[in-house]
Order: structure tokens, then C-alpha cells, then sequence
């Protein structure tokens, strides 16, 4: 026979050369299984939004990690047939190359060689290496598991819809929800606090920002009946006097309207009031010397109307329904909406009940 070994030793050098390459064969195919199970690992533990964020500054590697983990149990079979089959193959392969060179008794002892190589090398080691880094992982391998997954579709889908199909027999039919990026943000938010790694203050002031966004112009202003305001044809002396009994900085100005009752016409800022009073404009009226107001709409959002106040410089908002102002924002208002209420010297205008 060819293939014979005599007392242990290759009968000829072609036996041992035949040798070589089935080792040759053997690593090259437990090499290919650990890239599988490292694959397999480290796409089902990588964290999207790092990736999208690598993909969104032009890494080719991480666009691709992307169209991976868009349908990831597709993915993840194709990945879990290739390493099947492969660790098949090297199993079968080392039985028989153990078998062929040294008889009955090699087959067992590559057999039981082959097992511990499967564990450390197929299993254990490539799963603690992608387990530790599976973004950088999972970008690396990602031009050949592309193509790879490309190449497996049929099979792949093949085995997604059996899976799907013994899900719904055994009870867990459903679809994978897509989380927004504001529920990550919320659950980590959570998380950090937890954990301890913010504290209650910072978590209180992180949770208005987050829900800022969700809020409205309407759901924080404060109606025109519960607003100090004066009129345009007010003096200066006379608002000033107003200043000092509402304890507010910045006054809307308004003017009549047959329809709406009132109408802004801009908003009066107490340093103004005071320059024009200590320069002897007294008697001056009020609309001479006020600043613009923003207008935006009831249903606007908060983050809007911020950035609105912020371009103009504005310290007041109008808030209009149907063509009419039904209510101020102040920006103090606003500001307490991201971090808390604020203490100090200034009533807050929701309380302030005076008109002139």
C-alpha cells in the first residue's frame, strides 16, 4: 500500500510530503474556522452606532459592516453554514489523515487532538478575541465575509426562513424592533446612573435636554392674561414704574387690535428703560425705544423657537394661533426647561398677573 508506514517511519519521501500537505490542509481549514467563529461573535456583539459613525466619515470597511448587520440572522446563517461545514471538513479530514498514516489507533488519537484544536482554536480563542473588539474585527473581515454572505444567499435564506418557520412553532413569532437613537441615548442615560457614572444632577439636566426636543412653543408659554406687559404709547417713566413692581427684566410692548385684543409690537429691556429715563427721555413713549420680538407658531418646537431667540438676540417670543398672540415665551422660561428652575431675585413671569 502506498500510503504504509513501517515501523513509524515514511516509507518514502513522497509519504512524507503527502504527510505535510494534509497538515497543510488540516490548519488551513481550522484557520478558515476561526475567521468564521470570530465573525460570528463579533457581529452579534458589535455596537452599531460606532460603526455608523466610522461609516459616516467614509470608512469603506465599516459601510460594508453596515450592509451586513441590516438583516443580521441572515448574516449570522451564512456565517454559522460556513463554519459547520468547515469544522466538518477538518473533523472528517483529521480522522481520516490519522487513520490513513497510522491505522485505527492514529485515527483515535487525531480524533481526541482534533477535539482540543476545535475547542481552543475553532471556539474559545477566536470568541475572546472578537468578544474584546468586535467593531475593529468586524471591519477587517468585512471585504471577505461581503462577499462571502453575497456568495451564501441562497443557502442563507434557505436556513433564515426554516428558523423564522420553527420560531412561529415554538411561540416566539416576531419581528427584531429597531430601537431609535433617542431610546439608545435614553438607555445609556440610564445605565451611566446606575452604574454610577453621572450623578443624579447631571442625569436631571441631561433628561431635560433629551426631552426638550419633544416639547412644543404651547406647552411652556405663558397666556396673555397671565403676562405683564405694557402698551406702546406708555412712557418710559411709566415703565419704569412697572419694572419696578413686577421685578421682571424685559417687558412685552404691545398695541390694541380689533380682532386679536392685543398685538406685539416689540419688547423692553429694564437697562434700555434706565439709559432713556437717566437721559432725560421721560415722557418718551415706549415703542420709540423697544427691540423686536420673535413670532413663532403654538405648535412650534422649543429647540426652534430657541434658535430663533438666539439669531435675533431676542429676550421675548410672541406665540401666535390663527393670526393672533395667545402667549409669551420668556427666555428664562426656556432656560429652566434644560436646566431646572432657577433660583434668584427674578419672579418667575407665570406668577406676575399685572398689565398696564
Amino acid at each position: 500500500m502506498f500510503w504504509k508506514v513501517y515501523n513509524g517511519r515514511f516509507s518514502n519521501l513522497c509519504e512524507m510530503l503527502s504527510f505535510v500537505l494534509h497538515l497543510v490542509i488540516y490548519f488551513a481549514l481550522v484557520a478558515i474556522s476561526f475567521v468564521f467563529s470570530a465573525s460570528e461573535t463579533a457581529y452579534s456583539t458589535l455596537r452599531a452606532s460606532i460603526i455608523r459613525l466610522k461609516a459616516a466619515k467614509g470608512d469603506k470597511g465599516s459601510q460594508r459592516v453596515l450592509l451586513l448587520i441590516k438583516d443580521l440572522p441572515h448574516t449570522l446563517n451564512a456565517i454559522i453554514i460556513g463554519d459547520n461545514l468547515v469544522n466538518l471538513a477538518f473533523t472528517s479530514f483529521a480522522t481520516y489523515t490519522g487513520y490513513v498514516f497510522y491505522g485505527a489507533l492514529g485515527a483515535l488519537i487525531f480524533s481526541v487532538v482534533n477535539f482540543v484544536i476545535v475547542f481552543v482554536v475553532g471556539e474559545a480563542w477566536p470568541k475572546n478575541v472578537a468578544v474584546n473588539n468586535p467593531e475593529n474585527l468586524a471591519i477587517r473581515l468585512s471585504g471577505f465575509m461581503y462577499h462571502y454572505v453575497k456568495a451564501m444567499e441562497a443557502p442563507a435564506r434557505i436556513m433564515t426562513k426554516v428558523g423564522r418557520a420553527l420560531a412561529r412553532v415554538a411561540g416566539y413569532e416576531g419581528t427584531r424592533r429597531d430601537i431609535t437613537t433617542e431610546e439608545r441615548m435614553i438607555y445609556a442615560l440610564e445605565l451611566a446612573k446606575l452604574e454610577g457614572v453621572i450623578t443624579d444632577k447631571q442625569h436631571d439636566v441631561i433628561s431635560r435636554v433629551l426631552r426638550f426636543d419633544d416639547l412644543i412653543a404651547q406647552d411652556i408659554m405663558v397666556p396673555l392674561d397671565k403676562v405683564v406687559y405694557v402698551n406702546c404709547e406708555s412712557t418710559v417713566s411709566e415703565v419704569m414704574q412697572v419694572f419696578g413692581s413686577a421685578g421682571h427684566r424685559t417687558l412685552p410692548v404691545v398695541e390694541k387690535d380689533e380682532r386679536c385684543g392685543v398685538k406685539p409690537v416689540g419688547a423692553i429691556h429694564v437697562r434700555d428703560a434706565t439709559v432713556a429715563y437717566m437721559n432725560g427721555f421721560k415722557e418718551v413713549a415706549v415703542k420709540e425705544i423697544c427691540e423686536d420680538v420673535v413670532s413663532v407658531r403654538f405648535d412650534e418646537k422649543l429647540i426652534e423657537v430657541l434658535s430663533k431667540m438666539q439669531q435675533t438676540g431676542s429676550q421675548i417670543a410672541a406665540v401666535n394661533r390663527d393670526g393672533c398672540t395667545i402667549g409669551f415665551i420668556f427666555i428664562n422660561d426656556l432656560l429652566e426647561e434644560i436646566v431646572g428652575e432657577m433660583m434668584g431675585g427674578v419672579t418667575k413671569s407665570k406668577k406676575l398677573v399685572k398689565k398696564l
